[in-house]
């Protein structure tokens, strides 16, 4: 006989857990309880009020009463519409997508197919990466489709992110996309952008997330993970301690890329957070060109560098936003799981956690055992030179060096065009929803 527990022996015994420690950690408590509240999870009939008086208390800890009482209306209304939707609504904005969507999921249950409800279980699917599920939702209820925009689009950008691209053209030959107004002809260009990018590359493999970033974004990845490559990352990281050396080589590989497409940089420009200049001023001194900061000279021709877009101030996104021609925006590192309202030119790495290289670390010492690396305040210009001294290397699994190089030739080559050699635009959107997955610890 297996001593291996079955997943109800797991939910139960999770729980118990979580109700010893909820008065005096209610985040640890929650994370014992999460992935079983979540889609494509269930909570049974039997369970529902118990399961969601639990968490209402740790909402009442970690978000709120208001929350709480919200939590509480759904522990008691398993079958209250009104009170399942407020509250899957209500998880949306607090950044639990994937507990809204078991919550979406059983208001549909109750009243099956109302517009008002698909369109929030969309979201919440969306937002959780569960494109596949979106075109199931809508062949179930295919005839939302002939009545509304907005439903054909979802259906149609949730096609594309799960590749499967056939399907998704035989969908918008019968239900076609028929924007009307502004706002709706720039969502179907979009779209079709999407679909004539796919067109052009052809065939793309599973998990080419280079090919399929351009693909959504128009933005070039500079370097992809060979971690867990096979084990579901898929060219991206979940936890990394970002180094000198690869702060290097994106600047290294960007120069390449810039020089061989003949584009001048005249100069470097960097928003005023530390993180940014320290890699600006890197940037500089490799192109051989001045610096400043971007908010002095922020319609300048010249290479935006940022390390992390989601360290800046609104003001900062919203001007980098609308691009300039003859302006290109750089950034180091992405957080895919959150990332920023809109995409860079180029980009570094994707990742879930990061850990810059002068920020307070974890590191071992001799003797295996942990310690904490405090967090270097040198100056900035000193800590840029430093990352100039980075001497080029090769991981293990690492692609060649050149990849993105020939990558980014072949686009062109294609006809095709990156948004770095646009004119003056508005940013496309970096998309939580990607056609490569990858796992997700959050």
């Amino acid at each position: 006989m297996s001593n291996k527990k079955t997943v109800e022996e797991n939910r139960v015994e999770a729980f118990e857990n979580a109700k010893e420690i909820v008065d005096t950690d209610p985040m640890e408590a929650f994370q014992m309880i999460r992935s079983f509240i979540s889609f494509p999870n269930k909570v049974a009939p039997e369970d529902w009020t118990n399961t969601w008086d639990l968490f209402s208390i740790i909402a009442n800890e970690v978000v709120g009463a208001e929350f709480s009482e919200t939590v509480q209306r759904v522990a008691f209304g398993y079958n209250d519409v009104q009170s399942l939707y407020d509250f899957g609504y209500e998880l949306i904005d607090v950044g639990l997508p994937k507990i809204s969507a078991l919550i979406f999921q059983r208001t549909d249950e109750l009243e099956p197919g109302n517009p008002n409800v698909i369109s929030e279980y969309i979201a919440a699917l969306d937002r959780s990466g569960f494109s596949a599920e979106i075109v199931n939702v809508f062949e179930t209820y295919e005839h939302l489709l002939a009545d509304t925009f907005i439903f054909r689009y979802l259906n149609a950008f949730a096609g594309i992110m799960t590749q499967d691209i056939k399907k998704t053209k035989a969908s918008l030959e019968k239900y076609p996309l028929k924007p009307s107004g502004e706002e709706e002809e720039f969502m179907a260009a979009r779209i079709d952008t999407f679909l004539h990018r796919i067109s052009t590359f052809g065939d793309i493999s599973e998990h080419d997330l280079r090919t399929w970033q351009f693909v959504t974004t128009g933005s070039i990845l500079l370097h992809v993970s060979p971690y867990g490559f096979e084990e579901g990352m898929h060219g991206r990281y979940a936890y990394i301690q970002d180094s000198e050396e690869l702060c290097m080589e994106g600047i290294r590989k960007l120069k390449t890329i810039l020089s061989a497409t003949s584009f001048d940089v005249p100069k470097v420009m960097a928003p005023k957070d530390r993180a940014s200049e320290i890699l600006g001023r890197a940037a500089a001194e490799y192109f051989g060109c001045p610096f400043s900061f971007y908010e002095d000279t922020p319609t300048e021709t010249g290479l935006v560098v940022t390390y992390d877009l989601s360290e800046l101030s609104t003001e900062t996104l919203e001007s980098l936003f609308h691009k300039q021609a003859n302006q290109i925006l750089f950034t180091h590192v992405v957080n895919w799981v959150s990332p920023p309202f809109f995409s860079p030119d180029f980009h570094t790495f994707q990742c879930q956690v990061n850990i810059s290289p002068w920020a307070e670390k974890q590191t071992w010492n001799k003797d295996g055992e942990p310690q904490v690396q405090a967090a270097d305040d040198a100056p900035a210009a000193d800590i840029a030179k430093r990352i100039l001294t980075q001497k080029q290397s090769q991981q293990e699994g690492e692609e060649a060096e050149d990849m993105v190089l020939k990558f980014t030739n072949s686009v062109l080559d294609l006809g095709l065009k990156p948004t770095a050699f646009l004119g003056t635009i508005e940013r496309p959107q970096f998309w939580e929803s990607s056609p490569v997955t990858s796992n997700r610890f959050a």
